[in-house]
């Protein structure tokens, strides 16, 4: 028994031990594409759970391998890059959330400026690893995928600084016109208080001239005199009687107007609050339903009971206020509650994000770059 033939470098045939003294060939797979299988064969041993774990953690391990080969004297090991890139084929989301929990953190310690996106971009790409020893290979890869690695990031926080600012701005406008209507409502109230304050006050003095003009008969008949008198004294027991409700009304109505002018802002403000909160939307969407939910219902229910006949009818009633109630809700889309309340949803939910598009955009670059 012995060996025949020495092995091929490389992926070729070897001769396998004989027993009888014939030759069997065995094909033996080596380098990359051997360890490649090999790897493969040890995840498809692991369950689904460590696979992930194992992938999602290639992302730091490229980084220390790829700032090794930004450091003089220091050499990253060829096999590590190449078993992560097995891994992470195996495993992209992973993967994919590995890098992007990576690289979210230098991201959102950078804020929202266009350089400090670049910056982080930059790096994040020149610290990816080269899968060559070859210093000019190296070099070319890492520039590339920095400078691919900065447009990426600098795009994608430009599109999420451009979406928070759209959205904002929008709410900003809404805002605006509500506290200007709200301002509208507050000033009518007040003027309302002033006139009501002057018509009180008119009253008040109107009583006092009477009871001055009583003084104030001139050349009158001794008759007319009498039925003056007469006249002047129900006048001015009206009159009397009059003063003090009038006089009190007068304070009252004053101090209205006085109270009213303090709260105007505070008014204002408030009005505006309740216009733009979630209250004020839900408040709205129920009065629609509660008017146009019967009709619908009743036809459902009429066809199920009595079918053709009752949908028939539940249809008919279900036709009539289906006109109104389409213009219904396309008012109730511009209320200002609920574009307020849609738009306040989409501004929460990007500042949450933080930098979830510069982040998805940088690792997407960096993926078709290795691809």
């Amino acid at each position: 028994m012995g060996w025949k033939d020495a092995p091929e470098v490389g992926s070729g045939w070897q001769s396998a031990p004989s027993l009888d003294g014939k030759k069997q060939m065995a094909h033996v797979t080596v380098g990359s594409a051997g360890m490649g299988d090999a790897i493969k064969q040890e995840l498809a041993g692991k369950n689904w759970a460590d696979r992930q774990i194992i992938a999602a953690g290639t992302g730091l391990s490229n980084v220390i391998e790829g700032t090794k080969q930004l450091i003089p004297g220091m050499k990253a090991d060829i096999g590590t890059i190449q078993a992560n890139k097995v891994i992470r084929d195996e495993n992209p989301a992973a993967a994919f959330i590995g890098d992007a929990s990576l690289a979210a953190v230098p991201f959102g310690l950078a804020g929202n400026g266009l350089k400090a996106a670049g910056a982080v971009g930059g790096g994040y790409g020149l610290l990816q690893p080269v899968e060559s020893e070859n210093f000019a290979d190296i070099a070319k890869g890492k520039a590339l995928s920095g400078i691919v690695g900065t447009g990426a990031a600098v795009g994608g926080q430009f599109l999420a600084n451009k979406l928070l600012g759209g959205v904002s701005g929008r709410m900003a406008g809404i805002e605006q016109k509500v506290a200007d209507k709200a301002a509208q409502v507050a000033a009518s109230e007040t003027a309302s208080a002033r006139s009501a304050a002057g018509n009180a006050a008119q009253n008040a003095y109107r009583q006092l001239e009477h009871l001055r003009e009583l003084n104030a008969s001139g050349i009158l008949s001794p008759q007319q005199k009498v039925l003056v008198a007469k006249l002047e004294r129900e006048l001015a027991e009206k009159s009397a009687e009059k003063l003090v409700p009038a006089a009190a009304l007068k304070q009252e109505t004053s101090q209205a107007y006085s109270e009213a002018m303090q709260s105007e802002a505070e008014r204002a403000a408030k009005y505006a609050a309740e216009k733009l909160s979630g209250a004020e939307a839900k408040q709205q969407m129920m009065a629609r339903l509660k008017r146009y939910g019967p009709a619908a219902v009743g036809g459902i229910i009429g066809n199920a009971l009595i079918p053709g006949v009752g949908g028939a009818v539940g249809g008919a009633a279900t036709g009539l206020v289906l006109r109104p109630a389409v213009r219904s809700m396309i008012n109730l889309s511009q209320n200002p509650a609920v574009q307020y309340g849609l738009l306040s949803g989409a501004r929460t939910g990007l500042n949450a994000s933080g930098p979830a598009i510069p982040v998805g955009g940088l690792l997407s670059s960096q993926y078709l770059l290795n691809q």
